[in-house]
């Protein structure tokens, strides 16, 4: 199961990707996580009222995609920048493993709230 969102931001992709690429500053605009814990591979997230997330970040291969990938769930959320003619297109699709309903929309509520923190953190830093 999966949901795709999208939204335009009119800061240049490079400071998209550095948001989404950098577990430290997701709390700048991924609503929920109130902490996060770096490692060498992506970061622990603690959302609010859950208990800790161990999640991997990667580049996809193309440069234009960030893979963030929850350890314990295993949901991932491709992260994907096209240039628009106003900055840059940001594109999510969110993939829950186990086909859990539940779970799906509560990822597909939190994205709804994150994708419009994104693009302005990206605007505001650009």
């Amino acid at each position: 199961m999966h949901i795709e969102e999208s939204v335009t931001c009119r800061a240049p992709a490079v400071e998209v990707w550095k948001l989404l690429h950098d577990p430290a500053r997701f709390t700048e605009w991924w609503a929920g996580v109130s902490r996060v814990e770096t490692t060498a591979d992506g970061a622990t997230l603690y959302p609010d009222g859950q208990s800790a997330s161990p999640t991997r970040v990667t580049a996809g291969r193309d440069g234009r995609q960030v893979v963030i990938s929850c350890l314990m769930t295993d949901d991932v959320y491709i992260w994907t920048l096209e240039p628009h003619p106003d900055g840059c297109r940001i594109t999510v699709r969110v993939e829950v493993a186990d086909g859990d309903a539940e779970r799906l929309s509560q990822r597909h509520a939190g994205v709804l709230d994150s994708l419009p923190r994104l693009a302005a953190a990206a605007e505001k830093a650009g």
